[in-house]
């Protein structure tokens, strides 16, 4: 190990280890590769169009930039390029169309400024640090024109596979979850195992090999000038470290996509979007970017060897095109197990079960019940509150609400719909987060919980709790009639009901406790009492206001015994 007592020493170190994780983009004979990636049901139906950088686009584009992000290398901030944007957008769209007819860029758009920031274990390790990158905002505005481009022709032809959900609008990562455990929960109340492998790709965004990138976009029918400029854009980069200040020497990004960049993580999701064939309809994979979940039905072994045949074609798929699978942090979660003992497999390393797994920030167990996922989070929100209580005497109402709604609460409600408590220990375990918080301010201590809730205007978390499933309903039901592939699935009934409105949904039958108390069967009565004005808002902002005015007065907003669920 080295030490370093100096921050440009510091710097180097951290670069070096930071480079090491890069691949080299040797060439190979596309023909291979074209046989490992099927286009299959992604037929291009029209090659991409051409990009223009109106000045209008650049203009609104300017004026949509965040004015209190950092500066990159060529050290011009987000909030003199919004304040110039009239005077900005006349030149910059003529720079930015010459820059891409010619495909060349000025060598500041390629490089990058990296701090690390420490993620966890020995602090004296450089691998055990992040690097977030900055890179020059001009360029970010460009890259964000190309990519709405590159966007609007996968979306039209509908390229990207519906079980993507990373950096897609309108695919959160709680959507994703839901989806999954709409799936999951139907089938274990059918008395079925599911089998899930989560996988683990050991720094993928940094293995993209280029050469292999830009045959992809080309078989996507990606434009010939943009394929050109995202050459020039993603080869030859470098970057620097900055640590107190002081500069690292400059290395070279051999492969992988830009970090901190606009384009880099949809030119990953392009170069990852092919492993959905090796399934070919066997099995169900999702992805939330190179988060993998590759699962089953099991109702005997030769499911269990299907599954298996499909990680052989995934650990293949790897080799081919260089993303290398972290065997030793692939588990397998056997939901609901049935006796069906069966070893997977990823290459020559036998996968380990396990019976939990944090999936995209959610403690899952095999058994459904998010105990240790609660646990979890009462206890971060419990540490995070002891440290306000700790560094703040005699709370304000107004700095209580700012440090406890950004800092408390979105430990107990990240996700919630899909771990949402219904038992009234675990209810009440999550409640008396927010009943200890609001005794910090001075005002409020003497109170109950209810007339302190009511003097801050803080409802209680089982309200939000509800709130937050009908505005997740409305978005799903109404904004996308309810019809796309990518949300769960709700049950409308088949026959004409003369009162309420057009949108009442209906339960569907269960055995299990899983499916009762799952997202699409607890939102019916709720969702089923709004009054038609509140349903047929036009928009997110418009329900929501409306869905406050409809409960404005009801008596389970501040009085927490009185909600029932």
């Amino acid at each position: 190990m080295t030490w370093a007592n100096d921050d440009a020493t510091k710097a180097n170190i951290l670069g070096k280890s930071f480079s090491s994780v890069f691949i080299n983009n040797v060439t190979y004979a596309p023909t291979a590769a074209i046989k490992t990636v099927s286009c299959g049901r992604y037929v291009v139906n029209e090659l991409m169009p051409d990009v223009f950088f109106s000045e209008k686009t650049v203009f609104n584009k300017l004026n949509k930039l965040n004015v209190y992000k950092s500066a990159g290398p060529d050290e011009m901030y987000p909030k003199i390029l919004c304040e110039c944007s009239a005077s900005l957008s006349r030149f910059l769209s003529l720079f930015y169309t010459n820059s891409l007819n010619d495909m060349k860029l000025p060598n500041e758009w390629k490089l990058s400024l990296i701090s690390a920031v420490y993620k966890k274990g020995d602090r004296d390790l450089p691998l055990n640090y992040r690097p977030i990158s900055l890179t020059c905002v001009a360029c970010k505005v460009m890259e964000s024109i190309i990519k709405d481009c590159v966007m609007d022709h996968f979306t039209r032809n509908r390229l990207f596979h519906v079980n993507q959900y990373g950096f897609m609008k309108g695919r959160s990562t709680s959507l994703q979850l839901l989806k999954l455990m709409d799936l999951w929960s139907e089938a274990v109340d059918m008395g079925n195992e599911i089998d899930v492998l989560y996988t683990d790709f050991e720094k993928a965004f940094d293995k993209v090999n280029h050469e292999k990138l830009l045959l992809k976009l080309n078989m996507y029918g990606v434009n010939g000038n943009v394929v050109g400029w995202i050459k020039e854009y993603i080869t030859n980069r470098k970057f620097q470290v900055r640590v107190n200040g002081k500069l690292s020497e400059c290395f070279y990004v051999k492969s992988g996509v830009p970090q901190g960049s606009v384009l880099g993580p949809v030119l990953f999701i392009i170069y990852v979007n092919d492993i959905f064939e090796l399934c070919d309809g066997k099995i169900e994979m999702y992805l939330y970017a190179d988060d993998a979940k590759l699962f089953t039905v099991i109702k005997s072994a030769n499911d269990q060897f299907l599954l298996q045949m499909c990680i052989n074609s995934l650990v293949e798929w790897c080799d081919v095109w260089d993303i290398r699978l972290n065997v030793d942090k692939c588990q397998i979660v056997q939901y609901n197990f049935k006796g069906f003992n069966y070893e997977y497999k990823a290459g020559d390393f036998n996968l380990k079960v396990v019976d939990n797994i944090k999936d995209l920030g959610v403690v899952f167990e095999n058994n459904f019940k998010f105990s240790k996922h609660i646990d979890n989070k009462v206890s971060k929100a419990n540490s995070v509150l002891g440290l306000i209580k700790r560094n703040f005497c005699n709370l304000t109402t107004n700095v209580f609400l700012l440090l406890y709604k950004s800092l408390v609460r979105p430990h107990l409600e990240y996700a919630v719909d899909v771990w949402m408590p219904h038992e009234k220990n675990k209810i009440e375990i999550i409640e008396q987060i927010q009943k200890r918080a609001t005794k910090l301010v001075k005002e409020c201590k003497s109170l109950s919980y209810d007339d302190r809730l009511k003097l801050l205007n803080v409802p209680t978390l089982s309200y939000r709790r509800a709130r937050g499933d009908m505005i997740k309903v409305f978005k799903m039901l109404c904004m996308n009639d309810g019809s796309k592939e990518w949300a769960p699935r709700f049950i409308r009934p088949t026959y004409d009901k003369t009162r309420g409105h057009k949108f009442k949904l209906q339960k569907s039958t269960f055995k299990l406790n899983i499916r009762r108390f799952y997202f699409t069967n607890r939102v019916v009565d709720l969702w089923n009492g709004l009054p038609e004005s509140v349903v047929m808002s036009e928009s997110v902002p418009e329900f929501e206001r409306r869905l406050d005015d409809c409960w404005v007065s009801v008596p389970w907003k501040y009085m927490y015994k009185e909600f029932d669920f």
